[in-house]
């Protein structure tokens, strides 16, 4: 959006990576729409932000119509997923996985609807949608490519094993076709995917990556950011709530497909909650879908309720939540090293090299907002008339402190 770099060769910053192959560029693509039409600035990415989850939110409200007759209770699902921790943080912040779940949950939904109209161009659609995924986020996009068998599987819908196997191959085929052709089109991307695959996927498979928590950690994390719709599911367990065969059939199939989402991760080094969102929307139908028919029954039987009043209320619940957690409320994400990259964007002019020590050369927060913010570049190998260094550090002769308000560093001007 401001000439540097380009869609098929994102950089990150004049120094370290210039040339940037850390993750696929769609997202990034995404954005620089946004900040071409509205300008720069961190509230274009919370706008960025919202419009991605309202589209999620509209899209697990598609799924539910899909199954159920009642379309009220649609509400149900997108209360839930507005309640969970892990959304309510990350789909404030600019993640990758954010977007990489709109078009996950979107496969889903276009393989159903296929289902249902008998429409092989919504297959190739849902392939298509896996493929966006995957430039997204990389190869934890593809569990959508199991659906059809989970359909099977299920017996959610009338699909035979013939099917369900031939609907699986046209979105195998569409993902593949696309990805060659986009290959052959743009040669460039070549040499992107195969340092992406041999830097970012196999290192972080085979473990000479980056490492970032355990596995038994990461499971912890999952149960502890599903813990509203676990008490959910216990308690409708305890009060032995009646559900039909066909109802857990198809809670079944969701739980199914998040868990195809959420195990997958563990294979890698890199452990991170965030990883899990994806999950996140099959989860919460799984849970909805258990719990929905007894708990509107019983609504029903209560003296002062009515089918109308209750779908006024969760409309009304929906619409609160909805807002607070829209992004009214500031993120104290990185918030002391934005206030850092704001006072040094006050003194130093744009597209500035700057020397520092290893403290900031290992701080990717920093090198990041730097650039993000201010365009300003760091290199640890020449002395350079700007130097950001730890309070600790000795400093070079002829360098004088500019008086960063900052407990850990000091911006130092050269004299002469």
């Amino acid at each position: 959006a401001n000439g540097i770099g380009s869609f098929r060769l994102p950089r990150y910053t004049n120094t370290f990576n210039r040339e940037f192959y850390g993750h696929p560029p769609i997202v990034f693509g995404f954005l620089s729409v946004f900040y071409k039409i509205l300008g720069d600035g961190l509230w274009i990415e919370k706008l960025y932000n919202l419009v991605i989850t309202l589209i999620n939110l509209l899209i697990i409200k598609a799924i539910w119509n899909k199954l159920f007759t009642q379309k009220e209770s649609a509400y149900l699902p997108l209360i839930l997923f507005l309640l969970l921790p892990l959304n309510i943080w990350c789909f404030r912040q600019t993640m990758l996985e954010n977007t990489m779940t709109l078009f996950t949950t979107l496969s889903v939904f276009l393989s159903l609807q296929s289902l249902d109209r008998n429409n092989i161009y919504l297959v190739m659609l849902s392939g298509l949608s896996v493929f966006l995924g995957f430039l997204c986020k990389g190869p934890v996009a593809m569990f959508p490519f199991i659906t059809f068998a989970f359909v099977y599987a299920t017996k959610i819908k009338n699909v035979s094993f013939s099917k369900s196997t031939y609907h699986t191959l046209i979105m195998l085929s569409t993902f593949f076709f696309v990805g060659f052709a986009m290959l052959f089109i743009f040669p460039e991307s070549q040499s992107f995917f195969k340092y992406y695959f041999k830097e970012q996927i196999i290192k972080s498979i085979d473990g000479t990556g980056e490492v970032s928590g355990t596995k038994f950690k990461t499971l912890c994390n999952l149960l502890i950011e599903l813990l509203p719709l676990l008490v959910i599911f216990i308690t409708a367990l305890f009060l032995k709530i009646k559900t039909d065969t066909n109802t857990k059939k198809q809670a079944l199939f969701f739980l199914l497909i998040a868990l195809s989402a959420s195990l997958p991760i563990l294979i890698s080094s890199k452990q991170r909650a965030f990883y899990f969102v994806p999950s996140m929307s099959f989860y919460v139908l799984a849970t909805a879908t258990y719990v929905y028919k007894p708990l509107v029954e019983t609504l029903n039987r209560l003296k002062y309720w009515h089918k109308q009043e209750i779908y006024w209320l969760m409309t009304i619940i929906f619409i609160v939540i909805g807002f607070t957690f829209t992004f009214f409320i500031p993120s104290k994400r990185d918030s002391s090293t934005i206030q850092l990259v704001e006072q040094l964007k006050e003194k130093i002019p744009p597209k500035t090299i700057i020397y520092t020590d290893k403290t900031v050369v290992e701080n990717w927060k920093i090198i990041a907002y730097s650039y993000r913010l201010g365009q300003l570049s760091y290199q640890d190998k020449i002395l350079e008339k700007y130097l950001l260094l730890n309070k600790n550090s000795v400093v070079p002769p002829n360098y004088k402190s500019l008086n960063l308000k900052n407990n850990q560093y000091e911006l130092y001007f050269k004299k002469y």
